[in-house]
């Protein structure tokens, strides 16, 4: 594509802002965060041009990058060319270093996007790290401030480790070494860059702990003997940065130790009750082999169902320890079992032996290892639920005493039958030989659920929880959301119309795609009275009024008003309907609850279908939604599914830039490893299942084959010399003959049964399956791969001649050559099927080994045996590097992860809502706990296990509304003795209610007619009321009663499958034949569902259904996974009737609430009523209902539709089939068919009474033809042409038996005759009606060729019968081009032999001698690459290659410059001249002074030596000018460049520190320099310039963990850090997040180490050692005494990392626990130095700073001020006024644009930043003063109102332009000081033109006039209003006297008549002083204005450019030497 074409308009925002040419440039707020990129039209040139930057020692003025475009991967053939090295470079890549501007401005961009930016392969980063150059002292200080601010990343840690990995490699530490040496020349920069560097290497301790501990210490002690040879100003700062860098020593050599030693196991306790015995966070969340031990027992305590939680801590601890039980124990049961040899009891874990990894491929970007399984004989596919997505399995080969798990992640049906599953190892496996066979344990249990929400359990805080008060403590009353204020007013008319929504604001463009939203107008007057309902008042309008029921008002009103609102809605009742409203209410009305980042409402779901259900309904008032979970089956919501937005989003650019670029490059990396393994895998298996002979060069290329046997090998000179040393060698055995089946038609018939029973698994599996599955926004890469391996000989090639060659036989059955190549052909297969089989009992390493062996004397096994040898050592090669691939690939796989969750989580704060399932909220728990929503609304709540719903609630969480019934499903658990006993089966739904929280129920339900109703009422619902619309349901067609239970006995067939389902012939027989009867009916197939509660009955009905056809589109459903739907009929299988009375969870009245509650129109149930009611009071309560309606019974009353009074007794599915076989009763069916006339062959039917489908079975009655056939199809069939055979006569003479229809003339007589081919002359046989004259002759070419071969085709005497095309394929026999070893060629006999390409050793003319040449290429053409050896005319040796001309010596030598006599280092060739010299210039400039340039540079025709001068300001001080100044700059302008102190009080009191020139002489000063040294409220002092508010603190902010550092400046509020806290010892570890309090207690122990100096430790375990020694440091120690206890043996004490002083810790914590009145830091107790960082007191720090971050919060939360909107609107008017043409401050005000982050046109948003309220005022003057001086300079411009500039005064335009640009320099605030000189100095500036109008007039009054305006506007004297109001009364009193003249009106008269001129002879010059021309008024000559200077008159009548007439004077519009002045200047009006 065009680079200058139309793609360029889009790569803007590809490039890093200083590469952007073309490209307006990022804006950077105040807070310098990147606000994102504009497109722009129309800058179509080509970018390809470069600056070039060196980067060692200069810069130039900016840096220009290369035009780039999206990388884009393109389909190519050549599967080669994909596979790129990982080192070579894209096209992508620049080839230059990243510059200095590009460098800084990454410092404006978040840490984790700054990460991204440098890791951009477009970047240029690594090309500077990499380089060889020394990197300069500016730029290497920049470097590491960019690494210090990317490594306070907190979230993107895998990011940081890749950057770590490409900055730290070898190259650039050697320079970094260097440097470290030469930076104590400059103390002054070194004291920020240490500070850098020491956090660089923290983190990458942190990060890469093993890595660093071999390459930082040497560069740590550099550091620290530099540091001890220095001196710095700031002493206190040089002891912190050395304090780290021992600490960080420290940590290296702890490193080391941890890494040589073994971790130490934690002792585990016994208990089961009390309290437990560790922390719950300390337990692994993938099991161990402590949880298979058989003497300890799990601790668990039971689910508080009624009753309170002691506290947070409390309840997370029993959730955590119930969940991970319930699939912990499974596992544990079976793998005991296992050990004692016993059968395992546990139906849910399965164990497979011999078990074993095939390989492994990379799908879906997940690395999944094949497994290959003995599947039992027993296995019944038909009822299986294993191998499910997410299951999780253990391997072990040592039983069970180490176990690698994993979950399966691949399960493809096709590879499923033979046994074949995919896995995900979820820990390292790289000391596990996977070529061993395995033991596998397996669990149904949903591993990836249990792990993500256990992860998030552990991460949670006790203290954190959101709605403690009533999910913990269970109070019973419920406060509003904290959102909701008293006064609250709800805008409720989008109940009465769905379409009244107010636009929802601050969302991303994509989601402004919305419904056509109704604006305020359009609704303005409709429902007035639920405009503003006050929400938590009394004056709601009525449930009528808002449409609905009481209940559903009490529930929608509860919803509202209650932090956690439970409705309870059974089976009909509206629960979505309910929902819907609530959702579309509250965005309705989100200005409420939204936060200040506009977090989403969360939808949690239990089912996909759910979901879908009620994304659907809310489609119908907004589409700013995002749907996370499995693949949307529902086409209207698919545009909602977050991977298609991501996708979609990425396209549009929406997503931050460096998100996007680091998201391509992964992309691309992760592409090519991929194909890499691909290739590798399909090479390894083709080794491993070798078809054929490798070629001898694969093997020589990986260096397989020993020197000693590859020359044996090389010397036979053949290209197949593998395949002739393998195919000879002796006897061998024969190949038996392959046997196959021959049933082949049984073979079909059982492979189609089975492939019937895999869709039932799949369609059955494939719900619950698909809820497992979270869909990713993952391109499908290499679907096609095909990678073959090259053989010299393969068995399909020899098959392939073998049988072309016997065609040929047949053809030259005498042709003695083509039966010996059939001959050697065999013998070669023979050979080849022999040998390729692996050879028992030979060792090819024992053969390889004899240095002595001759290859040809081995026999044929021995060959062959050395050969797989060699093929198993390239195998191994193989998976080396698979193994190098896959380390690779997972690594990059976990950044390109963490890379898409920050893509997922922009989307979804941008959006209105976010839907998810329950298991997709637990993938993504940790991305829910980042998004914090505020609402979070939970559909069929009561299914959700409650650990589900903790975890998916943040601290945020202000409102939680939980909708569902638990008197239907409950939550589904593994152990059930853990739902029941433990109560891990109540939901938090359930246990609310249960404790009496506030709760609503809904009371009508809208499904089931009253008789399907009454069965759940008293039953299960105490009390649910009937909507009058479901007694209007029309009656069931076909069946006498709308509800019925058949009652029967027969039993259950006996469990026989791995799932230990059941399944009831007769019930399944009967409900498919009542289903069938319903069909026949008329319903439609979609109306009816048949339910059953087991997986078993679910497949023998699908396997019924598929014998009937009628049924083939009715839904078979398990009950559970129909939840929340209906149907119009259902038909219900019980199954449970068995002689023991088990009916299972047909007890349990949840289930049998789900079950009868489905039906609208007609339910019917089979069962065994008997056990049922044995079972449970339930079913004796439904079995009274029944027979009390009389619903009940043995048989099911049909009836005919036709018939009435036909009713049909049926008691199983063969009596319906009997009496009902086409849906209505036996009788005939009276009627005749429409077509024929025949009786209807049918019994009485219902459907097709018009008899439009039935098909006549009688025989047809029609004669075909005049021979009388008669038809021999069926009625209903079309007659066909007749077929009858008969013997006819042809035209040929031959006869012949065809169709009756057949004509003689067109039929073609099939005789064979012998018929000569004239174009040939041969006789062949062909059939009668075949024309010689285009028939293709048999007969094999005759003809001999040129080359002396023969033709190999048939005769071809009608194409090419001269062979001039003929192309022959026999070998040639030739010698190549140019060969001198008599080579023969190896190419066809038809091709060009070409030069001699053989390799062979040649000596050259030079001499030397050149191995691996072509042979055909001449001796002294071929160019020698050994080094010259000659010397050179200087002496010096020469350095070039040996073919090579020598010459041009670069040996760098030392030359004197002849015009500076400077000595220089230059290359030898080279002439020494100046412009090589980089010393300082020894000219003198014109002035005499010294030219203080370069050699190398032009000198300067500026001279910058300050020089004294005469003039003065008007304070009367000296003025010393640059020299180039002295004599051209204007007195008034000499001002600006006074240096003398200004020296006055600013109304701060401090002295101004400005200089005169500076301060305007007094007007205008510069802002106060003091610096304000008050203390802050975080402990910092404040560092900025005097002002009356100290802003928010502007220091980094000190907070500050093993991971990593808070990355905003001080004054904002951090995020506490995430990642897990990392304080351990041997004794206690901590399980709580890191910036949360740890939940472990400090450890007391003393500390085990050794000092230095040899001496124990004075400090605690686990805790950072005091450097100090007790013996050695004894005086520092009791140096500083708090309670007296320093001196004695056994005290303790802690240092305090922030200071580094050690402190006694009794002391300390007394210290610490002080109160104090102020709120503000901890403090050492020594040096009052904040304490920010020490995990021992880490709850007192985080206590001390959530007030501090109250206080921090006030900055930003308060109401503001000055709003954004505000100052969007001034500066729209000011880039308004660029649009229109006028040329403003553009540049400034796009500025302050982007820095209020207001521009909206910007396709990539960024996240917002924090702007105080000071910040936005001092923003706010900013526009304020833009405005005014775009408004001043568009007037200074104007050419007909352009200000007089006299001559010595100062540039008005160039002094307005200075006042802006002081403006835009203030940072963070302004003082009031500074806008009032501001503000002056603008008038000032304003009224200056209209003064300077009034200087040298001549009347006395105006210079008297002009004397007091000097008065009032001393240019050493502010500008005050009341000056201003003088001075503007003194120039109207001079306008009256001047006008625009200067004088009178009546002086004026009497000049003009003075004079006595015409018209048109006064002028004016360029400032505005009048002339006059006499004579006939033209100019003639040029002289200068007597006022001012300028240039007046003209020349050849003509008036200068720059003068005009002045009409003013005497009224004239042009001069009086002009065409128009005849006319013009005429005055008609005082014609007389």
């Amino acid at each position: 594509m065009d680079r200058g074409g139309r793609r360029s308009q889009s790569l803007g925002n590809l490039l890093p802002r200083s590469e952007q040419r073309g490209f307006p440039q990022r804006a950077r707020s105040s807070r310098g965060h990147v606000r994102g990129f504009q497109r722009t039209r129309g800058n179509q040139r080509n970018y390809r041009e470069t600056e070039q930057q060196n980067v060692m020692g200069w810069e130039t003025s900016s840096e220009r990058g290369t035009q780039r475009g999206r990388p884009r991967w393109e389909n190519r053939d050549a599967n080669e060319k994909r596979c790129e090295s990982l080192s070579s470079k894209d096209k992508s890549k620049r080839n230059w270093p990243i510059g200095y501007k590009a460098l800084e401005s990454t410092l404006e961009s978040p840490p984790d996007v700054a990460i991204l930016s440098l890791l951009s392969e477009r970047s240029g980063y690594d090309i500077l790290i990499s380089q060889n150059e020394n990197i300069r002292m500016d730029l290497m200080i920049l470097l590491f401030r960019v690494l210090a601010h990317c490594c306070k990343s907190k979230s993107n840690k895998e990011s940081l480790i890749a950057l770590h990995n490409k900055t730290f490699i070898t190259s650039f530490i050697n320079q970094l070494s260097r440097f470290l040496l030469h930076v104590r020349r400059e103390q002054d920069k070194v004291v920020s860059f240490f500070s850098y560097l020491a956090d660089v290497f923290q983190s990458y301790i942190v990060c890469l702990t093993f890595v660093a501990i071999d390459k930082l210490p040497e560069l740590l002690d550099s550091c620290e003997m530099i540091l001890d040879s220095m001196t710095f100003e700031d002493h206190q700062k040089q002891n912190e940065i050395k304090a780290k860098i021992v600490s960080m020593k420290k940590e290296i050599d702890a490193g080391r130790e941890r890494f040589e030693r073994e971790k130490v196991k934690g002792n585990h306790c016994h208990m089961v009750e009390g309290e437990p015995p560790e922390d719950f966070r300390e337990l692994s969340v993938i099991p161990t082999g402590y949880d298979f031990s058989k003497t300890i027992k799990p601790f668990l305590r039971k689910n508080i169902i009624e009753g309170k939680y002691r506290d947070g801590e409390h309840y997370l601890d029993i959730q955590f320890r119930l969940l991970r039980e319930d699939f912990v124990r499974p596992l544990r049961n079976a793998i005991l079992s296992f050990r004692s040899g016993t059968r395992s009891k546990q139906q849910d874990v399965r164990i497979y032996k011999n078990v074993k990894v095939t390989g492994s491929d990379i799908v879906r970007r997940e690395l999944i290892h094949f497994v290959k399984l003995n599947l039992p004989r027993k296995f019944n596919i038909e009822s299986s639920r294993r191998f499910m997505h997410g299951n999780l399995v253990g391997f072990t080969n040592n039983d069970f005493e180490t176990i690698y798990f994993a979950s399966i992640q691949e399960r493809d049906v096709k590879y499923l039958k033979d046994g074949l599953i995919g896995v995900k190892f979820q820990d390292s496996i790289d000391d596990l030989n996977l070529c061993t066979q395995f033991t596998m344990i397996e669990s149904k249990a949903f591993f990836i659920a249990y792990k993500h929400v256990l992860t998030a359990l552990q991460k949670l805080q006790g203290d954190q929880l959101p709605f403690q008060e009533n999910l913990i403590k269970v109070e019973k009353m419920v406060n509003p959301p904290a959102y909701l204020g008293e006064d609250a007013r709800y805008d409720l008319r989008s109940m009465k119309r769905m379409d009244i929504m107010k636009p929802i604001k601050d969302k991303i463009d994509f989601f402004l795609n919305d419904i056509d939203e109704t604006t305020e107008e359009d609704y303005f007057d409709l429902y007035p009275h639920l405009e503003n309902v006050l929400i938590q008042g009394r004056g709601w309008p009525s449930p009528a009024e808002l449409g609905l029921d009481d209940s559903q008002f009490r529930a929608f009103q509860s919803a509202l008003t209650r932090q956690v609102a439970i409705i309870q809605g059974p089976p009909g009742t509206g629960k979505t309907f309910l929902g819907l409203k609530i959702t579309q209410v509250l965005l309705n009305n989100i200005d409420h609850w939204k936060t200040e980042y506009g977090s989403p409402i969360l939808v949690l779901c239990y089912t996909n279908h759910a979901l879908d259900q009620f994304l659907e309904g809310m489609e119908n008032f907004t589409r700013s939604i995002v749907r996370v979970g499995s693949r949307c089956k529902n086409p209207t919501l698919e545009k909602y599914q977050i991977s298609k937005l991501a996708r979609d989003l990425s396209m549009d650019r929406q997503i931050p830039i460096a998100i996007y670029q680091r998201n391509q490059d992964l992309g691309r990396e992760i592409e090519s490893l991929e194909y890499a393994l691909k290739k590798c895998t399909s090479t390894l298996k083709e080794y491993q299942n070798l078809e054929g002979i490798l070629p001898l060069s694969t093997l020589q290329t990986h260096k397989i084959i020993p020197q000693h046997i590859e020359i044996q090998l090389t010397r036979i000179g053949d290209e197949r010399v593998l395949s002739k040393w393998l195919l000879t060698g002796g006897q061998f055995e024969g190949v038996g003959d392959v046997q196959f089946a021959s049933n082949k038609q049984e073979i079909v018939n059982h492979q189609e049964e089975a492939e019937n029973e895999w869709d039932d698994v799949e369609d059955l599996l494939g719900m619950e399956e698909s809820e497992r599955v979270i869909e990713y926004d993952l391109e499908d890469t290499h679907s096609n791969f095909a990678h073959t391996v090259s053989y010299e000989i393969k068995i399909s090639g020899l098959t392939t001649q073998l049988e072309y060659q016997e065609k040929l036989l047949q053809l030259h059955p005498y042709d003695w050559t083509i039966a010996r190549q059939i001959h050697t052909l065999n013998e070669q297969l023979q050979a080849l099927t022999a040998g390729l089989p692996k050879v028992k009992n030979r060792n090819g390493n024992f053969i390889e080994r004899n240095r002595f062996l001759d290859i040809w004397e081995l026999d044929f096994y021995g060959r062959w045996a050395l050969y797989h040898y060699w093929v198993e050592k390239l195998a191994e090669k193989v998976k080396a590097k698979i193994g190098q691939i896959e380390q690779e690939f997972q690594c990059k796989n976990r950044e390109l992860t963490a890379v898409r969750n920050s893509k997922y989580l922009h989307i979804m704060r941008k959006a209105a809502v976010v839907g998810m399932t329950t298991t997709a909220a637990a993938q993504n728990v940790l991305l829910l706990q980042e998004l914090a929503p505020s609402i979070v609304i939970i559909e069929e709540a009561a299914e959700i296990l409650e650990s589900h719903v903790i975890s998916s609630l943040s601290y945020e969480c202000q409102h939680l509304i939980m909708i569902g019934d638990h008197q239907q499903l409950r939550p589904s658990t593994t152990v059930y003795e853990l739902a029941t006993k433990y109560g891990l089966g109540t939901s938090l739904f359930e246990r609310m209610v249960k404790n009496g929280v506030s709760y609503e129920t809904l009371a009508y339900q809208h499904r089931m007619r009253p008789s399907i109703s009454r069965l759940l009422v008293p039953s299960v619902y105490e009390s649910l009321l009937d909507h009058p619309s479901v007694h209007k349901y029309p009656n069931v067609k076909g069946v006498e009663k709308n509800v019925f239970f058949v009652d029967h006995q027969y039993l259950e067939k006996e469990e026989s499958d791995d799932n230990q389902s059941h399944e009831n012939q007769f019930e399944a027989e009967l409900l498919m034949a009542l289903c069938r009867h319903l069909v026949l009916q008329g319903y439609d197939p979609e109306d009816i569902t048949i339910l059953t509660p087991y997986t078993g009955q679910f497949f023998l009905l699908r396997k019924i259904q598929r014998m009937h056809s009628p049924c083939s589109n009715v839904r078979i459903c398990v009950v559970d996974n129909f939840q929340g739907e209906e149907s119009k009929i259902i038909l219900l299988s019980l199954v449970r009737s068995n002689e023991e009375g088990k009916v299972g969870f047909l007890r349990t009245d949840n289930r049998v609430c789900v079950a009868l509650s489905r039906a609208k129109h007609g339910l019917y149930i089979a069962g065994n009523m008997s056990i049922l009611c044995s079972s449970s009071d339930l079913w004796k309560t439904i079995n009274k209902s029944l027979q009390d309606e009389k619903m009940i019974g043995e048989n099911l009353i049909l009836k005919c539709e036709n018939h009435p009074d036909e009713l049909i007794t049926a008691s199983s599915g063969d009596d319906i089939f009997k009496k009902s076989p086409e849906g209505g009763c036996t009788r005939s069916c009276p009627k005749f068919l429409p077509r024929c006339g025949h009786p209807c062959p049918k019994v009485c039917h219902v459907i097709d009474k018009g008899h439009e489908d039935v098909r006549c079975k009688l025989d047809c009655p029609e004669i075909l033809c005049k021979r009388d056939h008669q038809c021999p199809l069926k009625c209903w069939q079309e007659c066909e042409p007749c077929k009858v055979l008969v013997r006819k006569r042809l035209p040929c003479g031959h006869t012949d038996t065809i169709p009756c229809y057949v004509k003689r003339k067109e039929y073609d007589c099939k005789e064979i005759v012998d018929k000569r081919i004239p174009t040939c002359d041969h006789v062949v046989p062909m059939a009668c009606h075949k024309d010689p004259q285009y028939f293709k002759c048999p007969l094999p070419c005759d003809t001999r060729l040129e080359c002396g071969h023969k033709c190999r085709f048939n005769c071809h005497q009608t194409n090419d019968p001269d062979h001039e095309e003929y192309r022959c394929f026999a070998d040639c026999e030739e010698n190549p081009e140019g060969c001198s070893k008599d080579h023969k060629c190896t190419k066809k006999c038809y091709e060009e032999c070409g030069k001699c390409m053989f390799k062979v050793d040649k000596v050259l003319p030079c001499g030397h001698e050149q191995k691996n040449v072509s042979c055909s290429k001449p001796p002294e053409e071929i160019e020698c690459r050994k080094k010259c050896k000659e010397f050179l005319s200087c002496g010096h040796k020469c350095k070039k290659m040996c073919f090579e001309e020598c010459g041009g010596c670069m040996e760098i030598v030392e030359k004197t410059v002849p015009s500076c006599n400077h000595k220089i280092e230059i290359e030898c060739h080279k002439e020494a001249s100046a412009k090589h010299c980089q010393n300082k210039c020894t000219l003198t400039l014109e002035c005499q002074h010294q030219c203080k340039a370069r050699c190398c540079d032009p000198c300067t025709n500026e001279c910058q030596q300050i020089v004294k001068t005469s003039k003065k300001c008007p304070k009367g001080h000296a003025i010393g000018l640059p020299c180039y100044l002295k004599y051209t700059i204007a007195d008034e302008e000499a001002w600006a460049y006074c240096l003398e102190p200004c020296g006055q009080i600013l109304d701060c009191s401090h002295i101004c520190s400005g200089m005169c020139g500076q301060c305007l002489n007094g007007r205008l000063h510069m802002p106060c320099g003091e610096p304000c040294e008050r203390q802050l409220v975080c402990g910092h002092v404040c560092k900025e310039k005097c002002s009356k508010v100290c802003p928010p603190c502007q220091a980094m902010c000190p907070w500050k963990c093993d991971h990593s550092k808070c990355c905003k400046k001080c004054g904002i509020p951090c995020a506490p850090c995430k990642e897990s806290c990392n304080w351990k010892c041997a004794h206690h570890s901590c399980s709580n997040k890191c910036g949360e309090a740890c939940s472990r207690k400090p450890c007391k122990k003393n500390c085990k180490k050794k000092l230095p100096c040899g001496h124990d430790c004075i400090g605690f375990c686990g805790d950072p050692c005091p450097p100090q020694c007790r013996v050695c440091n004894q005086e520092d120690l009791e140096e500083f005494i708090l309670l007296g206890n320093e001196s004695d043996e056994d005290a303790r004490f802690v240092l305090l990392e922030d200071c580094g002083h050690a402190i006694e810790v009794e002391g300390l914590e007394f210290w610490l626990e002080q109160k104090k009145e102020e709120i503000g830091v901890k403090t050492c107790p020594r040096c009052h130095h904040p304490i920010y960082n020490n995990r021992r007191y880490q709850e007192i720090i985080l206590t001390t700073y959530r007030d501090i971050r109250a206080v921090k919060s006030k900055h930003f939360s308060m109401k503001l001020i000055i709003k954004r909107k505000e100052i969007e609107d001034i500066l729209k008017e000011i880039l308004g006024t660029h649009t229109s043409g006028k040329t403003t401050y553009l540049k400034e005000a796009q500025q302050l644009y982007k820095a209020v982050d207001l521009k909206k046109s910007n396709s990539v948003k960024k996240k917002q930043s924090f702007l105080s309220d000071a910040e936005l005022q001092l923003l706010h003057f900013k526009a304020q003063i833009l405005k005014k001086s775009s408004g001043l300079l568009c007037r200074l411009r104007d050419p007909e109102k352009k200000a007089i500039n006299h001559h010595g005064h100062v540039d008005l335009e160039k002094q307005l332009s200075s006042l802006v640009k002081r403006v835009m320099a203030l940072e963070h605030h302004v003082t009031e000081q500074m806008k009032e000189e501001i503000d002056c100095e603008m008038h000032r500036i304003a009224v200056l033109p209209s003064v300077w109008k009034l200087q040298n007039r001549c009347n006395p009054a105006v210079q008297n006039i002009f004397s007091s305006l000097q008065n009032f506007m001393k240019p050493t004297e502010v500008f005050r209003e009341k000056n201003e109001i003088k001075v503007k009364e003194l120039l109207r009193k001079a306008e009256k006297l001047v006008g625009q003249l200067g004088i009178t009106d009546q002086e004026r008269q009497q000049v003009l008549k003075a004079m006595g001129l015409k018209q048109g002879h006064w002028y004016k010059c360029p400032n505005g002083h009048i002339y006059c021309i006499t004579e006939c008024g033209g100019a003639m000559v040029e002289e200068d204005c007597p006022d001012c200077g300028a240039k007046i008159g003209g020349g050849n009548h003509a008036l200068r450019s720059d003068n005009a007439v002045a009409t003013e004077m005497d009224g004239a519009r042009y001069a009086a030497w002009s065409e128009q002045n005849n006319m013009v200047n005429f005055d008609f009006d005082n014609i007389v």
